[in-house]
């Protein structure tokens, strides 16, 4: 246990104590629980109960607790309480149950399906390890994928030594970079780290826009040279630039795959000229004058398109 800003915190999980079956990936990391905690928010996302086992949701089991808060140090993921039920506490206190098993996965947030990190709940639990322990997961209809649980640390109500908190909270502090004298007090050091989550927070923040900006550079500089070497039209500029953003690398692959045309520096520049324009002045007269210039400008439909309007050619057929 460890005590933070006022909050007695429990460790229910450590990094590198899951069994490599039940997570071959390494998704269970150091960022993930760090994306955990980050993430966690009992009002606005999901408040997770502590209960008995790991029931399905759809049962409708009941809590013996609720978590307050989550927080990540290093290796260890430890959660604080905002209520443990009598009876929940009893069977601690009894001998009953002596440890706890989290439940986490990535969690739909909206009806877009975003996805986070995030603690789902906290099971009551007497196996004392993880090995042998089956992953399990929702049915088809929970919004959470991929929920694994792990029983693996004790979980004891009975513990009355006063653990060293300022050891911890040191710890949690020299994570995360932070410079501080040997004579500060515990609480200006837990506002220290405060203010540095913070602050990580929002460069993480400024962070996501410069990347934002850098890939949609990256997706209109290959859509651009996809128009201008005639893998596709202008007209198809919006499609895969949509693609593009979701899909990067097999939008590229698609692109490169396209038999594309070798084009002259007038009809490269007729192509933008005619991509810049919404609606172009063209007439079927003026390609068959000048074929050449719309060449990877203009695809067959359109072509045909602009020949059903011809005056000359509106009323024949093509065989």
């Amino acid at each position: 246990m460890l005590e933070l800003n006022g909050d007695i915190y429990y460790k229910v999980f450590e990094v590198g104590k899951i069994p490599s079956y039940m997570d071959p990936k390494k998704k269970y990391n150091e960022d993930y629980i760090f994306q955990v905690a980050k993430n966690y928010d009992p009002v606005n996302v999901h408040e997770a109960p502590f209960w008995v086992g790991h029931p399905e949701y759809m049962s409708e089991p009941k809590a013996g607790g609720w978590i307050k808060k989550v927080v990540a140090v290093g290796k260890e993921l430890y959660v604080s309480f905002s209520d443990i039920l009598p009876w929940m506490k009893e069977l601690y206190d009894s001998g009953e149950f002596k440890k706890c098993s989290v439940e986490m996965g990535d969690l739909e947030i909206n009806s877009e399906g975003e996805s986070i990190p995030y603690l789902w709940a906290l099971g009551a639990t007497n196996i004392p390890a993880v090995k042998g322990l089956e992953p399990l997961k929702f049915s088809d209809d929970s919004k959470l994928h991929n929920r694994v649980c792990f029983s693996l640390i004790n979980f004891d109500y009975k513990t009355k030594q006063k653990p060293k908190t300022m050891d911890t909270i040191k710890k949690l502090a020299d994570s995360l970079g932070i410079k501080y004298n040997s004579n500060i007090t515990e609480e200006d050091l837990s506002l220290a780290i405060d203010d540095e989550l913070k602050r990580l927070k929002s460069s993480e923040s400024d962070l996501s826009t410069e990347i934002n900006k850098i890939t949609n550079d990256r997706v209109i500089k290959l859509i651009d040279r996809a128009v201008t070497s005639g893998k596709i039209t202008p007209a198809q500029k919006e499609e895969f630039e949509s693609f593009a953003k979701t899909n990067f690398d097999q939008c590229e692959k698609v692109l490169e795959s396209l038999p594309g045309k070798v084009l002259t520096d007038t009809q490269i520049k007729a192509q933008s000229n005619f991509a810049k324009s919404n609606q172009p002045d063209v007439t079927y007269d003026e390609i068959l004058r000048n074929p050449d210039k719309f060449i990877g400008v203009l695809d067959e439909e359109e072509i045909l398109a602009l020949r059903s309007n011809s005056v000359m050619f509106k009323d024949t057929n093509i065989l």
